[in-house]
């Protein structure tokens, strides 16, 4: 039986926090020139500032640059590319130099980031009809505890910083 307390965490924390912290991260990456969205057609230089987004008035599903020039944003994603993902711990590596060679080779001008919060999960019947525990890194803290985790290594310090997570995001 679903509690109250139950029903709100989900509906009403995890989506909320989940959708503030994805904003945030939008919003940051599109502040970095070298992201920013260029229009679709011949590619632009990447250093190539068009100012800030505003909804076409003609269109709102589409943004106009600052000189009034639609933008169309384009691009692949792949649901393991901010964080490490995989079957061992640590993860293998995300391959960010292939994945933004393949986006810049087809002109896509968007990064959909994909995060998660848990340290690992039990994946069920997996596109290799395998079950298995599936290892996440990197997080925002230091795991230095005091403590140990549930999953068996050092409590994070929510008052130390992990850069390795936030030069993931240069």
């Amino acid at each position: 039986m679903e509690t109250a307390a139950r029903r709100d965490f989900f509906t009403h924390d995890f989506s909320h926090n989940y959708m503030r912290r994805l904003i945030a991260i939008i919003v940051f990456l599109l502040s970095i020139p070298a992201l920013t969205p260029m229009s679709a057609g011949p590619a632009a230089s990447p250093s190539s500032s068009m100012g800030p987004l505003r909804v076409h008035p003609g269109n709102p599903r589409y943004f106009m640059d600052g000189s009034g020039k639609p933008v169309y944003f384009t691009g692949s994603h792949t649901h393991i590319n901010f964080k490490d993902w995989g079957y061992t711990d640590p993860p293998p590596i995300f391959d960010y130099t292939a994945y933004l060679a393949f986006l810049k080779q087809y002109n896509h001008n968007f990064i959909r980031l994909w995060t998660w919060d848990q340290t690992q999960w039990l994946r069920y019947s997996d596109s290799l009809q395998r079950d298995a525990t599936v290892y996440l890194t990197p997080f925002p803290w230091l795991r230095v505890g005091p403590g140990t985790a549930r999953d068996g290594k050092p409590k994070f310090d929510l008052n130390q910083f992990d850069q390795a997570y936030f030069n993931r995001l240069r």
